[in-house]
Parts: structure tokens; C-alpha cells; sequence
């Protein structure tokens, strides 16, 4: 991944929410360390397959999401 959606914790939904897209500004190394780093799921841009703790506008589906943040691994 290259291209990162960026969020604030909203507290009153109790969810994520995107607020911009970061697509520049990572050198290749901190790419290479957050690929191995975190632990990704594939939802190939599909709607019903955003977690319930994400709010995301349906333009800006992701084809990967990361485990829960809140969620302690």
C-alpha cells in the first residue's frame, strides 16, 4: 500500500471516521515498514465489507483495511 485514508476517532459514533487521503510523503522504507507492519484485510473496495467501526464516504472504499485500532492485538 502507497496510499493511506487518514482518521479521527469520533466518540460520539464510537467509530473512525476518514478525513483525508495521504498519498505522498512516505519514503520507501516507512511504506515497506507499514506493509509488514500492519496487520491488513482485503475488501477490494467493496461497501458491505466495511467494518462497522469505520465510517467511510462509498467513494473512497478501500481495497485494504486494518484491524480495529481500538482493539488491543
Amino acid at each position: 500500500m502507497s496510499i493511506f485514508l487518514m482518521g479521527v476517532w469520533d466518540p460520539d459514533t464510537k467509530q473512525w471516521c476518514t478525513v483525508a487521503k495521504c498519498g505522498n510523503g512516505h519514503d520507501d522504507k516507512t511504506i515497506e515498514k507499514l506493509n509488514k507492519e500492519l496487520k491488513m484485510t482485503k475488501i477490494s473496495k467493496d461497501p458491505s465489507k466495511v467494518p462497522s467501526w469505520l465510517s467511510v464516504h462509498r467513494s473512497l472504499v478501500p481495497d485494504f483495511v486494518i484491524a480495529d485500532p481500538k482493539v488491543q492485538a
